[in-house]
């Protein structure tokens, strides 16, 4: 494509003429480099020859500038983004992306832990073997401090969950991460020789995780050093004739399949990800918030072995009294008289973007007249607290997480007794945006101490290090593990919404004894009005 073609293609953006006032400057002198390469060009052999050399040099520059900065081009949709913070985000559906890729080839579905599992999508194995599927789920180094903890501890959980809900093969479910590496290489390894083609959800990790493969297939090394240098600029790939995907921050930046063959036995493509025709949570997002990147944080475990519930640097206590809300995003409202901690992973400072409200009228007072006390507290657009729609969480005992699709998740863990809540937790979040709850990834992802020891008796709180049995724990099938909310209506009072989940007599477990030192024992709770996830 020639230079006329890009400037006419709409894909590019062309800046605004140059048209310089040729202004006369009072140079005295410009270096004898300078006035040595202007003789040169001009013809001259002595500098007696050229006359107000200091006027000629300045408008040979006006010229450069005016003649590059009137073919200079660049892309568009970066120039909206960052310019504007408008996402030009191609939408495509999943059938959209699965009905191009050939039977015979060899599917990879990649997901991120930020959100695990709201991207199952059981359209991945429509019209091919379940078990034929591959699954890495990026982002290990979120969690983990060392390579081997990720197949040690992590994947087990990985497993458990993708072959119940998805029918998934075990084997080849894999844990890895493209910032560090850890089992990139391995985990193609196992893949069948011939076509493969990465799908997942838009922002899931597909050409960042490409890319690292790629980079460390040809020997970069990329620490945390070198991934600052232009050893992974496009221009620098280029000359050493390396051929990666584009990746940035930004969702939705692959918009064609595009065909790799760095690999050795492998032709690997790189596919655009799925999102909904509304661009789901993107679209409710500021345009200054468009141009940030997101930056999660790490919960790697302690030093030691043995992981200890919210032992986390940002952990906050809330009560039930307030209505909590993240930036806007989610309102999250506790039951009165619910006292509860929460740690979250989300990809903004919590301190500048978290605030309470007394209710949902009040937060819907402060979103209409955003004053500048509350102007960066949000991440969403005005409107787009119009577009939410509330959900009952339904009962739970112990900490659980509230995930959000393509945004992250929230943990809580109750520290009051079940018996001084009035209630059931509600959450109000865009319309579109999936949201669930699970048992806590951090129960799953650690080794941890429990409440019995070896013969199953209950121990003190005071005892658990010392007499509590160590235990990994997995996905079973003695209950639901996931869970999907229940909507309701507005308009609902809260005993009316909270029925919808479950009888108002359920709402508290019954306790059916007292420890030594005299704490209630409640019954094993079994998540009776969990509803499975939807996949």
């Amino acid at each position: 494509m020639n230079i006329n073609e890009y400037l006419k293609s709409p894909k590019y953006y062309q800046m605004p003429k140059f048209v310089p006032e040729k202004v006369k400057r009072d140079v005295h002198d410009i270096p004898e480099y300078a006035k040595k390469e202007l003789l040169k060009d001009m013809g001259l052999e002595r500098d007696d020859d050229l006359v107000d050399y200091h006027e000629i040099a300045h408008d040979r520059n006006i010229m450069k500038l005016e003649e590059i900065s009137n073919y200079l081009v660049s892309c568009k949709r970066c120039h909206d983004l960052m310019d504007h913070g408008i996402f030009d985000v191609a939408t495509y559906s999943f059938e959209n992306v699965m009905e191009k890729i050939p039977a015979d080839a060899t599917v990879v579905n990649v997901m991120s832990i930020i959100d695990f599992p709201t991207a199952c999508n059981s359209i991945v194995h429509k019209d091919r073997d379940p078990k034929s599927i591959y699954y890495f789920i990026t982002g290990a180094d979120y969690f983990y401090q060392k390579k081997e903890q990720v197949k040690n501890l992590g994947e087990h959980y990985l497993r458990d969950t993708l072959s119940k809900y998805m029918n998934a093969d075990p084997d080849k479910v894999f844990f890895v991460s493209s910032k560090t590496g850890w089992y990139v290489p391995e985990s193609f390894a196992k893949l069948p020789r011939g076509p493969v083609y990465l799908v997942g959800r838009t922002n899931a990790g597909k050409s960042s995780l490409l890319k690292r493969l790629i980079l460390m297939h040809s020997n970069i090394k990329l620490d945390k050093k070198v991934t600052k240098t232009e050893i992974t600029s496009g221009k620098q790939l280029a000359k050493m004739d390396i051929k990666t995907p584009g990746v940035y921050f930004a969702p939705g930046f692959t918009r064609d399949v595009q065909k790799f063959t760095n690999i050795p036995g492998l032709t690997i493509y790189d596919t655009p990800g799925y999102i909904s025709a509304d661009l789901g949570i993107y679209k409710h997002f500021l345009p200054e918030v468009n141009r940030q990147n997101r930056d999660y944080p790490t919960f790697t475990a302690e030093n030691h072995r043995i992981y200890s519930s919210f032992k986390f640097k940002g952990k906050a206590g809330y009560d039930g009294n307030v209505l909590c809300s993240y930036g806007g995003v989610f309102f999250l409202q506790p039951p009165h008289g619910a006292v509860f901690q929460r740690v979250n992973f989300f990809p903004y400072k919590t301190n500048q973007i978290e605030y309470r409200c007394r209710n949902w009228e009040r937060a819907l007072q402060v979103n209409a007249k955003r004053t500048k006390a509350h102007v960066g507290k949000f991440l969403f657009k005005e409107d787009s607290i119009n577009d939410m729609v509330r959900y009952v969480i339904p009962p739970f005992y112990g900490t659980i997480d509230i995930v959000i699709q393509d945004f992250g998740f929230f943990s809580i863990a109750p520290t009051s007794s079940p018996k001084d809540a009035s209630g059931l937790f509600q959450i109000w979040v865009p319309n579109n945006v999936k949201v669930i709850i699970r048992d806590s990834i951090f129960k799953y992802l650690y080794k941890r101490h429990e409440l019995r020891d070896q013969t199953g008796n209950v121990v003190k709180k005071s005892n658990v290090v010392r007499k509590g049995v160590v235990t990994l724990k997995r996905i079973g099938n003695d209950k639901l593990y996931f869970s999907e909310l229940v909507p309701a209506n507005a308009e609902l009072e809260n005993k009316a919404a909270f029925s919808l989940a479950c009888p108002l007599s359920d709402i508290k477990p019954p306790i059916v004894g007292k420890t030594d030192d005299g704490r209630p024992i409640y019954p094993k709770y079994n998540n009776p009005y969990w509803r499975d996830l939807k996949v």
